[in-house]
């Protein structure tokens, strides 16, 4: 298979589960800024997945516009990694409806977890058959090392939701999509400044 079958196919699915996630939103019991005011919980979980999705959409696609070559285990970790994100409507919609319980913020940050780490593997994996392809390893290192802080920011929500308080699942999600925004932003800004003492390079 051709790496850009894999792309397309990929974004095909995460612009699938995009879509879907907005079908999980009931209509208020009271047509009334009230009556939305009290799906503020659903709204806001829809709003969270949909941009967490989407940024990890615009993070691939800059990242694998430089893939050359795919083997097997890439074409089955990403079929994998899909798997696990396709969960994310359902879960959305379980969460909006039951904020305040621990069971479906659990889930919720299984499935984020989960959908992660299969992410910060899949871009180990690219990397052994586009050994020569220097831009790209550069960019895998790079998005890998500020994936994991990413990872365990979800993953000490998740503790503190089981614990103390069910919704910090959520809210740790938000946390670390501000983390890893701001880390980009700074991870580019570095790259361009080195590039420009040493354009050789």
């Amino acid at each position: 298979m051709r790496a850009e079958r894999m792309i397309a196919f990929t974004d095909a699915v995460l612009a699938i589960i995009m879509t879907i996630l907005v079908l999980g939103l009931d209509l208020p019991d009271e047509l009334s800024f009230a009556g939305l005011w009290e799906m503020r919980a659903a709204f806001f979980a829809y709003c969270l997945s949909f941009f967490w999705i989407g940024s990890m959409w615009i993070s691939l696609n800059s990242i694998w516009r430089h893939v050359k070559k795919i083997n097997g285990l890439i074409v089955w970790w990403n079929l994998i990694f899909l798997f696990f994100a396709s969960f994310m409507p359902y879960a959305t919609e379980l969460v909006s409806f039951n904020f305040n319980s621990s069971m479906p913020q659990a889930f919720y940050g299984f499935i984020v977890i989960m959908t992660s780490i299969c992410n910060w593997v899949l871009h180990k994996l690219i990397e052994a058959p586009n050994a020569e392809e220097n831009i790209l390893l550069k960019r895998t290192k790079e998005y890998r090392t500020i994936l994991l802080p990413d990872i365990i920011i979800k993953i000490i929500a998740l503790i503190l939701s089981l614990t103390v308080y069910p919704p910090a699942m959520m809210y740790g999600v938000l946390a670390a999509a501000g983390y890893l925004q701001i880390a980009k932003a700074i991870t580019t800004r570095l790259r361009i400044k080195h590039h420009s003492e040493f354009p050789e390079e």
